[in-house]
């Protein structure tokens, strides 16, 4: 009962930080420019441009992105690049 009720509790505090496909801004990321590293971040490996919200031609090279780094047009960056790539990279 006690290990329900810590699962439980678990789930209802990490459910909300996870971004959903649905949730996302519309973007042009390419995954595959990106990998997740051991902190949980994603790194861009080389360089992209890609259009996300209201951001356009927005261009990465070399950079490390976290959670609440990067802010494009109301969304966290973080977040699209997971929502969008999270599931293929794991």
């Amino acid at each position: 009962m006690v290990r329900s009720a810590f699962f439980s509790a678990l789930i209802a505090v990490l459910l909300p930080c996870t971004a959903l496909a649905k949730d996302i801004v519309p973007n042009t990321i390419d995954c595959s420019v990106f990998a997740k590293i051991p902190d949980g971040s994603w790194q861009v490996e080389g360089s992209t441009t890609f259009d996300a919200g209201a951001a356009s031609h927005m261009t990465l090279s070399n950079k490390t992105v976290s959670r609440r780094a990067v802010d494009i047009g109301g969304a966290d960056l973080f977040d699209v690049i997971e929502a969008k790539c999270g599931a293929a990279k794991r």
